[in-house]
């Protein structure tokens, strides 16, 4: 019987990776959540990120796609606002670093890529930097995830149910037997993470997007296991064990 559990588990890892994983969760302001982005794809809410300093951004790297020359002008950083899409200020991108070793291997693996905008961020109670974590969170940590991603369960095509307001959802890092049955998948720039509560948790949309326990980014927003928020665990990529790439292409420690 767990070999059957097992085997039908890598099949669902298979062919749903590919989803860009807020599902339920309730709506939040940004002067709660300061560092939070949204990175627009011609003017339209594409992903979320994290204010890191004045200039720079981290996301997933899946979320500026092209591999060797990310097109910067398909983009821009909106920062300070509660609502998609709206208010806020919005920043042009001068420059995007994706990681040299992004790979999909049933899941992005090194899914990471830095964002330099054009004109420096003004700090306010709704625009801030947040720390990078200097260690992997222990497994059962509580963490919170936000973004403008879907609120129910529909096609990755299908962007009509975002919602307006930023959403935030509650987590657990690494526990429950989705995450056990799951980790021959993973590698250690990865974290399994699992809602709280059922019928919650990140979907298309929040991509990207900041895992954040103790108040130190932890995770993005990577991928997913079958359909969002049926119980299996979301996969975040481990911002701890960046820290030195993104010291040597941002000088932040």
């Amino acid at each position: 019987m767990l070999r059957l559990i097992v085997v039908s588990l890598f099949f669902t890892i298979c062919f749903g990776a590919e989803q860009a994983r807020i599902i339920g969760g309730y709506p939040t302001e940004m002067t709660k959540h300061p560092f939070q982005v949204s990175l627009e794809k011609h003017g339209t809410h594409a992903c979320g990120g994290s204010i890191i300093s004045r200039d720079w951004v981290v996301t997933a790297g899946h979320c500026v796609a092209k591999r060797f020359s990310p097109p910067t002008k398909k983009f821009r950083v909106r920062v300070g606002s509660s609502y998609r899409e709206q208010g806020g200020s919005v920043h042009q991108v001068s420059k995007i670093i994706l990681h040299p070793e992004i790979r999909r291997q049933y899941f992005m693996h090194n899914d990471i890529a830095l964002i330099k905008v054009r004109t420096p961020f003004i700090y306010n109670d709704a625009v801030k930097p947040i720390s990078i974590a200097t260690k992997s969170p222990s497994s059962g940590a509580a963490a919170v995830v936000t973004g403008w991603g879907v609120t129910r369960e529909v096609n990755e095509n299908q962007h009509d149910d975002l919602p307006s307001q930023l959403r935030e959802v509650q987590l657990f890092i690494n526990t429950g037997l989705g995450c056990i049955l799951t980790s021959r998948y993973l590698d250690k720039n990865m974290l399994c993470v699992t809602a709280a509560k059922s019928y919650t948790g990140a979907c298309y949309g929040d991509s990207g997007g900041p895992l954040v326990s103790n108040g130190k980014l932890v995770g993005i927003v990577s991928g997913g296991i079958y359909q969002c928020a049926l119980g299996y665990p979301d996969i975040y990529t481990n911002v701890a064990n960046f820290r030195e790439w993104i010291k040597s292409k941002t000088g932040i420690a």
